[in-house]
């Protein structure tokens, strides 16, 4: 997402949303009731993420999401087929992708589509456009059409960003966070998705205020119930700004996270709308390919750090366990194929080829099946930059190569035979965070 991975730290981004947000809700009777009739105070509004001190605390590509301008949907550049082992695999179900795309969303499904038939079927976000007010929040017309003539396995999810109607809100107090999310799924379902026939929706930049700040929580409960609407099966995917792997689940974080778990109306909310739980796990290269750590030991420390509020929750006695732990068994972790970013996400300033490691390794370390399910789930966030020095030619060649890579090693992950071994990577200067101490 925008919200990449280098920030001071969850505590002080906690500490700004909470001094600076406004802390006023509008309150909805339990998780599904009706809205009070009584007076209503604003709606509530955190700080504005695009401010300089709040910028700050939080994920640096957050400057750029607040300087935007036309996203590309796609690089043109070259499909590299499927390798010859790759190409005859057999798979039982296919893989079921949750891939985040700041950029190059049909290039990304170009390359998904040409997976062995029956192995790969993904789900593609798709940021949304400036409207004629000015503001983020209109829905990409013709998406749905764009990727059915790319093929059958591939599917676009139109993005809510909670940031940009934050800033909107800014303009519209008076609009709720509820009637901002029944606008958004009206303006989605305008674009042609029909949530109730198997469309998904995704929620993007769920803020790091709202583990600790139960405004926060309300503004995203309630906007989540606008855009779940009338469905009647769980719809979104909701994408959760996390702390760097870099970062240490330090006491105030388990503090934290033990308040957000204890709120019942917000699970609630969640466990019938989230069809995807997707923390951005945006692991470093710095902080996984130590020079002698072996694969698995790689593997283990980006499983740690994906799926660490799972494990702690597992360790709570919490008000309401069953839709706390319902909703993170649909845990898909974003892992990190945002390539090549120094500042942003988490760091992967390296070449292609080491690029391509670091991206086999997270696919086999995330890559997951879901409880009560029979097929194997991945997330992954997708925004390319190309590196300096580099010309145009050559960096569409290493997009090819490398989704190429990400797209055969789901491939190699999901097949029924003869699965590929999982190599590490190599960092100089690296070092293996420890996640679970």
């Amino acid at each position: 997402m925008r919200i990449g991975a280098a920030k001071v730290g969850l505590q002080a981004s906690v500490t700004a949303l909470v001094v600076i947000g406004v802390a006023v809700a509008i309150s909805a009777c339990g998780s599904g009731g009706a809205v009070s009739t009584a007076a209503v105070p604003p709606a509530h509004v955190s700080a504005d993420p695009c401010s300089v001190t709040v910028a700050a605390t939080h994920h640096s590509n957050l400057r750029s999401r607040c300087q935007r301008g036309g996203e590309i949907a796609s690089f043109e550049r070259p499909v590299q087929p499927p390798s010859a082992k790759v190409a005859s695999a057999t798979c039982a179900t296919p893989a079921i992708v949750q891939a985040y795309a700041q950029d190059d969303w049909l290039g990304l499904a170009r390359s998904l589509a040409v997976a062995p038939v029956g192995c790969v079927e993904a789900w593609i976000s798709v940021p949304t456009e400036i409207g004629k007010d000015g503001a983020w929040l209109t829905t990409r017309p013709h998406m749905k059409e764009d990727f059915a003539r790319i093929g059958a396995n591939v599917h676009p999810m139109p993005e809510v960003n909670f940031n940009d109607w934050n800033a909107w809100g800014k303009q519209h107090p008076d609009v709720s966070w509820l009637d901002r999310g029944v606008r958004a799924r009206a303006e989605m379902e305008q674009a042609g998705y029909r949530f109730n026939e198997g469309d998904r929706w995704v929620l993007n930049e769920v803020p790091v205020g709202a583990v600790a700040d139960s405004a926060d929580r309300a503004a995203v409960r309630d906007l989540v119930r606008g855009l779940q609407g009338s469905s009647r099966m769980p719809t979104g995917v909701i994408y959760v700004v996390t702390a760097m792997q870099s970062e240490q689940a330090t006491p105030s974080l388990r503090a934290s996270l033990k308040e957000w778990f204890a709120d019942e109306p917000f699970w609630a909310v969640m466990r019938t709308a989230a069809v995807a739980w997707s923390v951005e796990a945006y692991a470093s290269i710095k902080s996984t390919c130590a020079p002698h750590s072996t694969a698995q030991q790689q593997v283990d420390a980006l499983r740690d750090y994906a799926f660490f509020r799972e494990r702690f929750a597992k360790s709570l006695s919490l008000p309401d366990e069953a839709a706390v732990r319902t909703v993170l068994q649909r845990g898909v972790p974003l892992a990190n194929n945002a390539w090549s970013w120094a500042d942003a996400y988490g760091y992967t300033a390296v070449s292609r080829s080491e690029m391509e490691r670091f991206a086999a390794l997270q696919v086999a370390a995330m890559a997951r099946t879901l409880p009560g399910e029979d097929h194997l789930t991945i997330g992954f966030a997708w925004a390319p930059k190309r590196p300096d020095g580099v010309s145009s030619a050559a960096f569409r060649r290493d997009l090819a190569a490398l989704t190429a890579t990400i797209r055969d090693a789901i491939v190699n992950e999901n097949r029924t035979d003869d699965r590929a071994a999982t190599s590490p990577c190599r960092y100089a200067t690296a070092t293996l965070a420890n996640w679970w101490n």
